[in-house]
């Protein structure tokens, strides 16, 4: 921080957030004169901070930062807040932000309420004017949408809800829309629920998007009209089979009488994800029949439809000890590591000798995930047995989230630290490593077409080494996308094809100040060093990761395949061209 470079100090600036703790620090270096012309990146580096009270000290400075910064200012608060953040002076302090002069001002403020509802803000939300098909107005109207959840529109509401819903109407209608904002269009119209805006969602069944026909799908499920049920029924026959899925679990809340019949009926049938869905549905419909057909899939072979049902049934509160123990010896890692999570959550139920040897089945790395449930386990059973084989793991360990999560582990038993170790990295660096552009183009060919990445080696060079060498070797020749999360990512990569697989090593996290923009190609990991061969595709801007994931690439074109692409969707093969 005593460099007088400039690039040296914002690195310096960005690596002080990356380490975290250092929010006292940095809000210190907003007031002192040398670093006056660096606090826009202060501001971001504090973004990457995990405290609610560096939320209100944010707040506090809102008064005196300059117009210039507050957009800043609002959007670290945005991803600092936690998922259980509920200041309500903050919300309404931020609500007046929703009517600034300034857009970008506007625009952060309503990205605050879309990753943060509050139903407070709601009349300002609908108010605010953001700019025609930008992301802001997207933001505004996912906030709007997010906080209609616990919202009852009143009568002295309707005339600005009805200035609302014909703007939505009339938006729905226009090619020039992006896709993301109609995908919570859709939803902020459902809880109009009157004949006019059916029929307009029902248009969008059969649009060619599957996003928009998803969204239609969970929008009709809410409305009373029984035109609207025939209509999804109707829509079912022809449909894929993840829409056939989407449908069911959409009618199951309202109507179980049908859709139990047809899930009894299909669950032999049809895509993994398809089934998964049924499975869903049962646990919406939760009757007593229902429930005991979700435990039944608790003893298939199939890890996918056990691990599904589990995870339901644990909502549910239906599970015991014995079917958790009896995931715990599967030897599987997502079975394992949701067993031992739900017995972390009953430590008075844990036993050690059963988490000690589910705790062997493993090694380092593939099994880091079951490994770190296994200890937070043992740490809730907190016997000094416990306490040793915690102690052991930190003294013999190569992985620092085991060895750091032990440690906490032991502490919280004995309420006694244990002396800090340097720990030799064991991780994959392919034997040709490229570090400057031009390096190559990777050409994804999907079973929706094709898809063209320009790869970065200059800001990250042992992952894009590593993505090549994968390539190259046909490691994702016929891999499915197993994640797609619509205004999000589409994810692929995992030979497992449910998001627990990887290539038997883990690379090293390579964090920048680079953005998560739309068509952004970011390394999919579970904590800092253990990203392997699970890559994910921004659909739109995504500024939460920045920082928090590494940038290797991104799409130069095809992104209006990547648009198109669902859950079990192929990559074909990937081409890398020099």
């Amino acid at each position: 921080m005593d460099d007088t470079e400039s690039n040296v100090l914002r690195q310096a600036i960005f690596a002080l957030g990356e380490t975290g703790g250092q929010d006292s620090l940095l809000l210190s270096l907003l007031n002192v004169p040398r670093f006056a012309s660096f606090r826009k990146e202060i501001l971001e580096s504090l973004g990457q901070s995990r405290n609610d009270v560096t939320v209100s000290n944010l707040a506090d400075l809102l008064t005196t930062l300059p117009d210039s910064l507050k957009a800043t200012t609002i959007r670290a608060m945005s991803f600092i807040a936690s998922k259980k953040f509920n200041n309500r002076q903050i919300n309404l302090r931020l609500r007046t932000f929703l009517a600034d002069s300034l857009p970008d001002v506007r625009a952060a403020a309503a990205y605050f309420f879309s990753r943060h509802p509050y139903s407070g803000a709601i009349h300002s939300l609908i108010r605010s004017r953001m700019e025609v098909a930008s992301v802001a107005e997207k933001y505004r109207l996912k906030a709007i949408s997010l906080s209609l959840e616990d919202y009852y529109i009143q009568r002295t509401d309707s005339a600005l809800f009805d200035t609302l819903r014909q703007q939505i109407v009339s938006d729905l209608k226009k090619n020039t829309i992006p896709w993301q904002q109609k995908f919570y269009e859709l939803s902020v119209l459902r809880h109009f629920d009157d004949a006019e805006s059916n029929r307009l969602i029902k248009d969008f069944l059969s649009d060619t998007n599957p996003h928009l026909r998803k969204s239609a799908i969970q929008a009709l499920s809410y409305s009373d009209s029984l035109d609207v049920k025939q209509a999804l029924l109707k829509v079912y026959a022809d449909a894929s089979w993840l829409d056939k899925g989407e449908i069911v679990l959409a009618l199951s809340a309202k109507y179980p009488r049908i859709t139990y019949p047809l899930i009894q009926r299909n669950l032999d049938k049809g895509s993994q994800h398809f089934k998964q869905l049924l499975l869903k549905s049962l646990a919406v419909i939760r009757s007593r029949m229902a429930v005991n057909q979700l435990k039944q899939f608790l003893l298939v072979p199939d890890t996918r439809l056990k691990y599904t049902a589990f995870s339901e049934l644990v909502e549910l509160r239906e599970i015991g000890y014995r079917d958790a123990a009896v995931l715990l010896e599967s030897a599987d890692l997502a079975l394992t590591t949701v067993a031992a999570g739900w017995i972390a959550e009953h430590p008075h139920l844990a036993r050690f000798e059963d988490l000690k040897n589910a705790y062997a089945r493993f090694s380092e790395p593939d099994g880091v995930e079951a490994m770190q449930a296994i200890i937070e386990a043992m740490a809730g059973e907190g016997s000094s047995q416990s306490a040793g084989f915690l102690k052991t793991i930190c003294d013999t360990s190569s992985s620092p989230v085991l060895v750091n999560s032990a440690k906490s582990g032991y502490s919280r038993i004995t309420s006694k630290p244990l002396p800090h170790r340097q720990i030799a990295f064991n991780l994959f660096v392919p034997d040709t490593m490229y570090f400057s552009e031009p390096v190559a183009q990777a050409i994804l060919i999907t079973s929706r077409g094709e898809v063209t990445f320009s790869l970065h080696p200059e800001i990250a060079a042992a992952t894009v080494s590593n993505f090549i060498y994968l390539a190259k070797k046909g490691f994702y020749n016929n891999l499915s996308f197993h994640r797609v999360v619509s205004d999000f990512v589409v994810q692929g990569g995992d030979p497992r094809g449910d998001g627990w697989g990887g290539p038997g090593y883990a690379i090293p996290c390579e964090y920048t100040s680079t953005p998560f923009k739309r068509g952004t190609v970011g390394m999919a990991t579970a904590g800092k060093d253990t990203g392997g061969s699970q890559f994910f595709i921004c659909h739109s801007e995504q500024p939460h990761l920045n920082g928090r994931y590494t940038v290797f690439a991104e799409v130069v074109s095809g992104m209006d395949i990547v648009d198109l692409l669902d859950i079990d969707d192929k990559i074909l093969k990937i081409i890398i061209q020099n």
